[in-house]
């Protein structure tokens, strides 16, 4: 009848902290709860050989997308825009400057790997399966990935939700699906019942179980299903138990704009000598030039 209606169908945590319970274990290291403790936990999870050369990363960031690092921000009292209009953005902002300075003294002593451009989900990826990473920043919808790959390298898998700051949140991420109007009445049909067999508790746990997507309803969440999932896999009850302190992306029309210029200018900063200031203005620019023509 003209209108638009969205389902959730696939939702996930972003970031999650995927990190080697062995190690961990092993070395009696604690991980942070907070951005504060964060540093001494860099220190003690990163090893480098006499020559000064990290072998294993403290931790490896998911520099490629903004539901993977924004919430660094988000946690540390950043806002994505500074009015309620959403024309004036706040990622140049002091406390901005701030998280991007205290990414860039870790990633330029070595204690973090800020993973961008070609193929740095995979490479990332196959540095925690290896242990050239101790944790990494990532999606919980790849649990079904690196909760066997470790297991075949002889390590356990430990799940945390992010650090908090001023804030304890997770983007939300994850997708929907969409029903085309062009579709003939029986392809609609067939795409309703299935959208309705998903986001029930049967179909829902098929995708939760297959992947680490999060349950999409309450019903779901309550169902005894998930109840015995989160039982037989214990690492995820610490994602469980954060639901509430998972908030949606920012809503601005042309964020899917911004959120590439954003990355580019940080990648630029952490791995191509750019000085922050510098490399923070020309981000800013690039970023209001997409608001002044919105």
């Amino acid at each position: 009848n003209g209108q638009q209606y969205g389902v959730p169908a696939f939702c996930s945590v972003c970031p999650t902290m995927y990190y080697n319970k062995t190690f961990a274990t092993n070395e009696g290291i604690e991980i942070p709860k907070t951005w504060e403790e964060f540093d001494a936990f860099l220190r003690k999870a990163t090893v480098k050989d006499e020559n000064g050369n990290t072998t294993r990363y403290g931790c490896s960031f998911a520099g490629w997308g903004s539901a993977y690092f924004g919430p660094i921000f988000w946690e540390n009292g950043v806002e994505a825009f500074e009015d309620e209009e959403m024309t004036k953005t706040g990622l140049g902002s002091e406390k901005a400057v701030n998280v991007i300075k205290m990414l860039k003294g870790w990633v330029d002593e070595g204690l973090v790997k800020w993973c961008y451009g070609t193929n740095a989900s995979t490479n990332m990826r196959q540095s925690l399966i290896d242990g050239t990473s101790f944790a990494v920043f990532h999606t919980c919808a790849v649990y079904s990935v690196y909760q066997p790959a470790l297991a075949n390298n002889g390590y356990e898998v430990g799940v945390a939700f992010p650090p908090s700051g001023e804030k304890t949140i997770a983007d939300l991420g994850g997708s929907g699906l969409t029903i085309m109007a062009k579709a003939t009445e029986a392809q609609k049909e067939a795409a309703y019942k299935f959208i309705r067999w998903l986001t029930q508790p049967e179909g829902n746990l098929v995708v939760i179980k297959a992947t680490g997507y999060m349950p999409v309803t309450t019903e779901c969440l309550e169902s005894e299903g998930c109840k015995e999932w989160v039982v037989a896999n214990p690492e995820l009850k610490n994602l469980y138990d954060h639901m509430d302190d998972v908030y949606a992306a920012p809503a601005s029309p042309v964020w899917s704009d911004i959120a590439p210029k954003w990355s580019d200018g940080l990648a630029q900063i952490f791995l191509e000598g750019v000085d922050v200031e510098t490399g923070v203005e020309n981000m800013i620019e690039a970023i209001n030039e997409i608001l002044a023509d919105m």
